[in-house]
């Protein structure tokens, strides 16, 4: 397992503070349930997007908020984190079935994540990863 950091940002090309926030269909939606952006902004969201690039597209034109893997947004410089919520840890599982596990095409899955991984600059995370992998093969 490793994690996927999500934070809160917000358009900083609007001069309006965020007003609501909008929620993700997919992806984030656990962080969502343990965010500060309910005391922020109240717990309906404003809009509820199927994508990430729909939320972004949605937050260049209005004054919303929203919870955005962290490596996601920064590919944005118009989207800056709230500072006062806090970042949330979501879990990303490697799941298979047990008579898989010794599976070529599964380890270098497996490994082609970690690498992913790597290349984000998350390396204690791929390493975290490679040890579970390491276990299993």
């Amino acid at each position: 397992m490793v994690d996927l950091c999500v934070r809160a940002y917000r358009n900083v090309l609007l001069e309006a503070p965020a007003t609501g926030w909008i929620a993700t269909a997919h992806g984030v939606d656990a962080a969502v349930e343990t965010s500060d952006i309910f005391a922020e902004f109240g717990d309906m969201p404003q809009f509820t997007l199927h994508s990430l690039d729909m939320t972004v597209e949605v937050m260049r034109t209005s004054a919303c908020a929203a919870l955005l893997p962290s490596r996601y947004a920064e590919r944005f410089a118009r989207l800056d984190f709230m500072e006062h919520i806090p970042e949330q840890s979501l879990p990303v599982w490697a799941c298979y079935h047990h008579t898989r596990k010794t599976d070529q095409i599964i380890k270098d899955t497996l490994d082609w994540i970690e690498q992913g991984f790597h290349r984000l600059q998350l390396s204690k995370f791929g390493k975290f990863f490679a040890d579970i992998a390491q276990k299993w093969f």
